[in-house]
């Protein structure tokens, strides 16, 4: 199924219902619209500019306001940090403005799609007409400047208890019964000391907040179809499953939501990652006890193979799925 426009909607009942976004909402070079109406060559001075992309009274800083061709840095992928290990982050976009690029006016211009089975109940046809889906928005998504690397693609699946029941046997624990566990799917620092410190660090917060970190699973990827740019940034992507909280009468997925973003803030904290920085090595995915997601940087075409152990397992079922053909330029 292809989504002309960008969304598209089935229904079990046979029913298609496309949408066409609106206008105001197609991709910008810059916040607002009004930037791609602006010509690079015209002669703007700062007090336009500065209405124009940022709508303020404010001084442009000067490194926006010089050309492209006065700007000599350099993006570093990985850096040392001062305990030894290496920092490598998921973004390759530029951490400050370049000329006229300005990285805090990104935008995504996404592909969607969804499909839900109406009885409710959990089927593999359902991922797998997901997944269908997905590689049908291949026009959505967008590729770099090799031909093997996009700009992102994922899955959100409602959790397929059957499959996590039997695979978490192979990592040594065993899970209760559904919607007595969350799942936390993490892209994790490829350096081992960083990886085992944000483990550790989500351990901690977790348990202080009353959570039993059932245990951790190393999520089976297969890389051999990624372009370099995307091996440059590619995490360590491993799942937690943990149980709700006896110490909160919040419910579970309000107990989620406070540990990721609490767990935030330590583990920038431990891993010395600045608020706002493009460089990060860590990320949450989904912290979830109805859902979890699976995406990377990669074109639609490749979200099967390189999950293909967890998508493309029989047990691996769904009463829906949410797909998304995305143009951030970073893994996640």
């Amino acid at each position: 199924m292809s989504s002309a426009h960008g969304l598209s909607f089935k229904l079990r009942n046979g029913s298609l219902l496309g949408v066409a976004p609106p206008s105001h909402l197609k991709r910008n070079i810059h916040q607002g619209g009004r930037a791609a109406q602006l010509s690079v060559s015209s002669r703007l001075n700062a007090n336009s500019i500065e209405s124009e992309f940022l709508g303020t009274n404010s001084p442009v800083p000067e490194e926006v306001a010089q050309p492209w061709e006065e700007q000599e840095e350099k993006q570093v992928v990985g850096h040392e940090n001062g305990n030894g290990s290496e920092q490598r982050s998921l973004s390759m976009l530029p951490e400050k403005p370049i000329g006229l690029y300005d990285p805090s006016f990104e935008r995504d211009s996404c592909g969607v799609g969804f499909i839900a089975e109406l009885s409710g109940e959990y089927k593999r046809e359902t991922v797998a007409d997901a997944i269908t889906m997905l590689e049908r928005m291949a026009h959505r998504g967008a590729c770099g400047c090799e031909e093997n690397t996009g700009d992102g693609a994922g899955i959100l699946v409602a959790i397929p208890h059957g499959f996590f029941k039997e695979v978490t046997k192979d990592a040594g624990f065993e899970l209760p019964q559904p919607g007595e566990y969350a799942i936390g799917m993490f892209f994790l620092p490829q350096d081992e000391k960083r990886r085992e410190l944000s483990k550790t660090v989500f351990t901690t917060v977790a348990e202080s907040l009353g959570h039993t970190v059932l245990g951790w699973r190393a999520v089976p990827t297969d890389n051999s179809d990624l372009g370099q740019s995307a091996l440059d940034t590619e995490p360590v992507i491993e799942q937690a499953f943990l149980t709700k909280s006896p110490k909160s009468t919040a419910s579970f997925e309000q107990q989620m939501f406070i540990l990721r973003k609490l767990s935030i803030v330590s583990i920038r904290a431990a891993l010395g990652l600045q608020v706002g920085s493009g460089k990060r090595d860590y990320y949450v995915c989904s912290l979830s006890s109805r859902t979890v997601v699976y995406k990377g940087q990669l074109k639609p075409s490749q979200l099967k193979g390189y999950y293909y152990a967890d998508l493309g397992d029989e047990n691996f079922s769904s009463y829906m799925a949410l797909v998304n053909a995305s143009y951030p330029t970073l893994f996640y």
